[in-house]
């Protein structure tokens, strides 16, 4: 599926706007920019884990 058709999904569920991981709110200006999204800013980085520092490479 594409992260339209899951959105589309969450829509039909009842859960669009709910975080995934903590099941808090999504923050509108977050589903603005990404309507697709599924999980609030906090549990996204949480679950891309650590960044590495500018300058590194793989």
């Amino acid at each position: 599926l594409t992260a339209l058709e899951e959105a589309q999904g969450r829509v039909e569920q009842g859960t669009y706007g709910r975080c995934e991981g903590c099941g808090e709110v999504i923050d509108i200006q977050r589903l603005r920019l990404m309507p697709f999204a599924a999980y609030c800013v906090n549990c996204q980085k949480e679950k891309e884990g650590p960044s590495k520092p500018p300058g590194t490479t793989l």
